[in-house]
């Protein structure tokens, strides 16, 4: 059979099995035996013949299978940075594991033949052996400290010239830790030395302090202070040296803080008193030989402390620690610490902070997940419904190829053979350079869940248009006019689906409001993917509706001059129905799923926005620890760079007699007041209501639960502005001075009561509205202050803050990486649905150019042609976005993503609804624009060819 006849019926040359192509066996070279024609390999002829689909195929494989084998480990880096910052904010005592060993004052160490016990020699052979029990707890062996100090709780230093905030002297701790030689600079003096040998119980020990306790609670060098034990003889302490930590940040120092500086503390006065009072705490280094004679001072404590391995503490692994560590602390490990040893008859005793620590981070991150999973699930439903167009419509565009091989004799194996092994040239390069590169740019401590996802994606990618292909062509079909997307009928298997899905997703939007996106199980996928649900639901609706308006649209057409809408209308129209669906659906997912998305992402910055305002009041905010603001701070801060206006604020408190209540009284300058909420767009009233006539009970607002309270009658207060009658004038729900029960007065009105008191204006806050400069202002409190300690909040400040907290801020990024990664999909669908039909649009363009047509004339026929799909679902996108606000939006928790204990619920704004349609709408008319213009630029004979049928 010659090259030019055709292969006898049922005999496809491509399809022959155990076909070969060389020559026989035993045929030689010159043997001029027959031999077989040539067959050009299937695989390869496809892929040349369509390099364009192909090379859209690789990089839509490559692109969902970096997201999806990118997530994974984004999502295992943000957990893992954010236990990492929540365990260092958590400090040493909060996140590492200690050993203490304790002394009894009565004698333990009183001989010096003891003192082996606490040498750095036989403390570094305890810390071995314990580290060797927390093999199992990634504890850092060579970190952490190891030392011994006093404990007594009550130890005061009598010396008159020391601060006293108010009125007790400074507790004193003595410590010494192993190493500090290396870890400090001394500014003044020397380290302390040890007492002379031979001493049996010295009252004169030297010591070391920092310079921010030196200069904090005003002890010099060469001064002698004089400690004054809770139990014993007084010990005098020489200060010979002055230190300065290296890196005060060390976790070295974290273990006692106060060697670094005193800190603030409540205890009772050394003469027995029952109102405790705020003092300092200090403590001090000694020498290490000065530990033996620590029981002349009081009781003592040696301690270890053991800081978690950043390095290879991983938030996937918490239970399996929470577990060891309970084994550590209560089992087998507490055991071996207290066997007797090295000197101590009771052992040591493990304890730490890290436990609750881990389950107060599981807690918020199991807060965070539901939210975080609706964007996940939103961007996996995308990327499958891309995936399922693309194959659609590769399997649309072999359909009379497919047909003719099954009409010659081609088996459903053989041709699922070919188009698998077509599929796996196209989809394995992608896979295999989009999971190197999630791999490559996301290092993190595991690897499996992200080659899980992306060999899932590759699968799907790949089997897909295989088995579209072959369900498409099951049975052998005779040749005829495509069904379109105007007369496709659907089949009762498709209306049974699409009304199980409708069901599935109104089921879900019902359990999302009666109990929210969290389950007591953990992650519900119908909670938190009732959002796709939505959309899918909505998108079978809109392609059971999409045919009606494109018959309306065409009907005016048809009674207007010129060819161009009718004939793009009707083109839309005779689009295959395949390759009109399943765009359509590719592209309502995600814009449903985009504009909710982005209505989260807009709640999350406006919960910030208002927690900022909530904490500080105004644009910045001056306060006092309930001393008065002095009028010259006032007057500093009005001058201040950027300051618009100030509003000074006096405080008390009211106790009604009906329920024992206690609200917060205000006292502020009616307008003032409006002017400042007016700016920063909180707790404003109308003009008038805090008016006073001069005569009659003084008009409050108050809070819902004063006004409950007090009723509609006048009734008589008494506090620190004086006493007076009030009534309430209105009700608020929040003041600037936060939510907490309140009553808000006119001061103009409580300064014209004949018993009021001066307090009314004595303002113990100043809210502070504009464009403040936090340095100048902060420089002009300082210097107007004097000794008043006044302090300076900025709402910028409070918002940064709320931005660096890595658990709430990270899962954020985490959601807009989702929305992100959701857009890009719909993007690469637009494309993908618009390049489909591009060679026919260019064939029948230049067509018409042979029958007269201009360019833009052109321009208006691909327009008309391509937008409607683009159009429709843009509109049935957004109103399905903007439907699930108010339906699912009143259960939505932001709180865990906020940061702080917000309102729950949704708020429909124009930029978020409006934004990923519009953008959407615009990219599909820059794209067949330049369709348009590439098509204009080629010549006749390039796209028209004889038995050309596109």
């Amino acid at each position: 059979m010659s090259e030019r006849q055709e292969p006898r019926r049922g005999r496809l040359p491509g399809l022959r099995r155990g076909y070969r192509s060389g020559p026989g066996p035993g045929s030689g070279s010159g043997s001029g035996a027959a031999r077989p024609p040539a067959v050009a390999p299937w695989t390869r002829t496809r892929l040349r013949s369509a390099m364009g689909a192909a090379l859209a195929l690789v990089v839509l494989v490559l692109a969902t299978t970096f997201i999806a084998a990118g997530f994974p480990r984004w999502y295992d880096r943000y957990q893992d940075g954010a236990l990492h910052s929540e365990l260092a904010k958590a400090g040493v005592s909060g996140s590492a594991v200690e050993a203490v060993a304790g002394f009894a004052r009565d004698g333990t160490l009183t001989k010096l033949d003891d003192a082996s016990t606490v040498s750095p020699s036989n403390l570094a052979a305890v810390r071995a052996k314990l580290a060797g029990i927390l093999t199992e707890v990634p504890a850092e062996t060579s970190g952490g400290s190891t030392g011994v100090h006093t404990t007594g709780v009550r130890d005061f230093l009598m010396d008159p010239g020391l601060a006293r905030p108010e009125g007790i002297p400074p507790l004193m701790t003595l410590d010494w830790q192993d190493g500090e030689a290396s870890r400090l600079k001394v500014v003044r003096g020397r380290m302390p030395q040890p007492p002379r040998a031979g001493t049996a119980a010295p009252h004169e020990l030297e010591i070391a302090v920092s310079a921010a306790t030196a200069g904090t609670v005003h002890i010099r060098l060469g001064q002698v202070l004089h400690l004054a034990p809770q139990r014993g003889s007084p010990v005098l302490l020489h200060v010979v040296g002055v230190y300065q930590p290296l890196n005060p940040n060390q976790d070295y120092w974290s273990a006692e803080p106060r060697l670094i500086a005193p800190v603030s503390t409540f205890t009772l006065p050394p003469t027995g008193g029952l109102d405790p009072a705020s003092t300092w705490h200090v403590e001090a280094l000694v020498a290490a030989g000065t530990v033996p004679y620590f029981p002349a001072v009081g009781t003592m404590e040696a301690y270890w402390w053991f800081l978690p391995q950043q390095g290879v503490l991983h938030a996937h692994d918490i239970p399996g620690l929470q577990s060891r560590l309970a084994n550590v602390l209560t089992g087998d490990g507490q055991a071996a610490a207290k066997a007797p040893g090295a000197g101590f008859p009771q052992g040591q005793q493990f304890s730490s902070g890290l436990p609750d620590a881990l389950t107060q981070f599981t807690s918020e991150a199991d807060a965070i997940a539901p939210v975080l999973t609706v964007g996940l699930a939103g961007t996996a439903g995308i990327a499958g419904a891309v995936l399922l167009m693309a194959a659609g419509l590769a399997a649309d565009r072999r359909d009379g190829e497919l047909r003719l091989l099954r009409a010659r004799g081609g088996s459903m194996p053989a041709l699922g053979r070919r188009l698998l092994g077509e599929a796996l040239c196209c989809t394995t390069p992608g896979a295999v350079a989009g999971i190197g590169l999630a791999l490559l740019l996301l290092p993190t401590g595991r690897t499996l869940p992200a080659l899980t996802a992306g060999l899932a994606v590759w699968a799907v990618a790949t089997a897909a248009m295989p088995l579209r292909g072959l369900f498409r062509h099951r049975r052998i079909r005779a040749a005829g006019r495509p069904e379109d997307v105007t007369t496709a009928r659907p089949s009762r298997r498709r209306t049974v689906a699409e009304l199980a899905v409708v069901l599935v997703a109104v089921a879900a939007v019902v359990a999302v409001r009666r109990q929210g996106l969290v389950s007591s199980g953990g992650v519900d996928l119908l909670l938190t993917g009732a959002p796709l649900l939505m959309g899918l639901a909505g998108a079978f609706l809109l392609m059971r509706l999409y045919p009606w308006p494109l018959r309306l649209a065409a009907r005016p057409s048809q009674r207007r001059g010129g060819a161009v809408g009718f004939l793009g209308l009707a083109r839309a129209g005779r689009a295959s129905s395949t390759a009109s669906v399943l765009p359509l659906m590719a592209l309502l997912l995600a814009l449903t799923v985009a504009v909710f998305g982005s209505e989260v992402l807009s709640g999350i910055g406006e919960g910030r926005e208002q927690a900022a305002l909530a904490e500080v009041g105004a644009d910045a905010q001056v306060s006092g620890t309930g001393a008065q603001i002095p009028a010259a701070v006032v007057a500093a801060v009005r001058s201040s760079p950027g300051v618009r206006s100030v509003l000074p604020v006096a405080q008390s408190r009211v106790q009604f007699p009906q329920n024992d209540a206690v609200a917060d009284f205000y006292a502020v300058d009616p307008s003032g007041y409006r002017g400042v909420s007016d700016r920063v767009d909180g707790g404003s009233f109308p003009a008038g209501l805090l008016h006073y006539s001069g005569s009659g009970p003084i008009p409050v607002l108050v809070s819902a639960d004063v006004a409950a309270t007090m009723g509609s009658a006048p009734m008589e207060v008494q506090n620190d502005f004086g006493t007076f009658r009030i009534r309430v004038a209105g009700v608020l729900d929040s003041v600037l001075m936060g939510k907490n029960p309140f009553l808000l007065a006119s001061s103009e009105a409580l300064d014209a009561q004949p018993h009021a008191s001066a307090a009314a204006d004595a303002p113990l806050t100043l809210y502070v509205t504009g464009p403040v400069d936090g340095r100048a202002l902060r420089s002009a409190v300082s210097r107007a202050a004097g000794s008043t300690a006044l302090t300076v909040d900025l709402r910028t400040e409070a918002l940064a803050t709320l931005h660096g907290d890595r658990l709430s801020d990270g899962a954020a990024t985490l959601y807009l990486a989702t929305v992100l990664a959701g857009a890009a999909l719909a993007v690469l669908a637009v494309l993908l649905s618009l390049l489909q039909a591009a060679p026919g649009r260019a064939a029948l363009l230049v067509r018409l150019r042979t029958m007269g047509m201009t360019p833009r004339q052109g321009y208006r026929l691909i327009l008309v042609e391509a937008l409607p799909q683009v159009v429709a679902a843009v509109l049935a996108g957004t109103a399905l976005g903007l439907a699930a606000v108010p339906l699912l939006g009143p259960s939505v928790d932001l709180s865990a993503l906020v940061g702080v204990t917000v309102d729950a619920g949704l708020r429909a704004t124009a930029l978020p609804v409006l934004g990923p349609g519009l953008v959407l709408l615009v990219l599909a008319v820059a794209v067949v624009v330049v369709e348009a213009a590439v098509i204009g630029k080629r010549q006749i004979g390039v796209e028209l060819r004889v038995g050309d049928q596109r």
